[in-house]
């Protein structure tokens, strides 16, 4: 049986929407999840204590068009895109009903940095939410949208996000064969996301700036990383 939202967390989703009538019925879990894609909506376990702007969107496209775990990949990218220019972006969340009506309101953004251009089948994600992300590229490509902004030599070759790093030869294929490359992007840090990539294979698990950490480091940046890993690197 589904939970459906308590009146005194439906209250607080009211005095953030101001539109009572519109949400009974969404299932709490249903809630939660959704807004688990907003960096500023903030909840512990039921409790809801705040909805921010993405929240709010997702929340209003559930009511007119109900999303499904189908969805998870593009609003992970539009959470990312939504997130890191919300200040340039002009919207209105009445006028957000559909995914389509956001993919528009995004469409600039996400083109501009490349996170249009992945298939579904290019990323394995272990774990993907407003917190952190932590996945195995497939492709050149997906390895380098994901260590964008890094020194890694994965970033390197012609889908590198630096002018400067597009003429040098990508190693994602050379790594790839050798044994799967894990990247974790933490959300949390500061006011810039934090990168880590481990790749045992080649003894190389280092941070944005290809720093070496240890195992035990990334395992400790939170509690979701460790569960996406857990039993990825048992010695054979």
């Amino acid at each position: 049986m589904k939970i459906l939202v308590t009146e005194k967390q439906l209250k607080i989703i009211v005095e953030n929407l101001s539109k009572e009538e519109d949400y009974f019925g969404i299932p709490l879990e249903k809630v939660l999840w959704l807004l688990d894609f907003d960096r500023e909506s903030d909840f512990v376990g039921q409790e809801i204590y705040n909805i921010g702007d993405f929240g709010k969107i997702l929340l209003n496209i559930e009511k007119n068009n109900p999303l499904s775990s189908e969805d998870s990949n593009n609003l992970m990218k539009y959470s990312e895109a939504f997130n890191q220019n919300k200040e340039s972006l002009q919207y209105d969340i009445d006028d957000i009903n559909t995914m389509k009506d956001l993919y528009n309101l995004l469409q600039d953004v996400i083109e501009e940095h490349g996170l249009d251009e992945l298939d579904e089948d290019e990323i394995e994600y272990l774990h993907n939410d407003s917190d952190v992300i932590v996945a195995r590229p497939k492709t050149e490509k997906a390895a380098a949208v994901l260590a964008s902004e890094t020194s890694w030599p994965i970033a390197f070759g012609k889908y590198s996000d630096s002018k400067s790093l597009k003429r040098y030869e990508n190693e994602f294929e050379e790594l790839n064969k050798m044994g799967p490359i894990y990247i974790i992007i933490d959300k949390e840090w500061k006011q810039k996301d934090k990168k880590y990539m481990v790749h045992l294979a080649s003894n190389t698990i280092v941070d944005n700036q290809y720093d070496k950490i240890s195992l035990r480091d990334i395992m400790d940046i939170s509690y979701k990383v460790k569960n996406a890993l857990k039993g990825k690197f048992k010695k054979k």
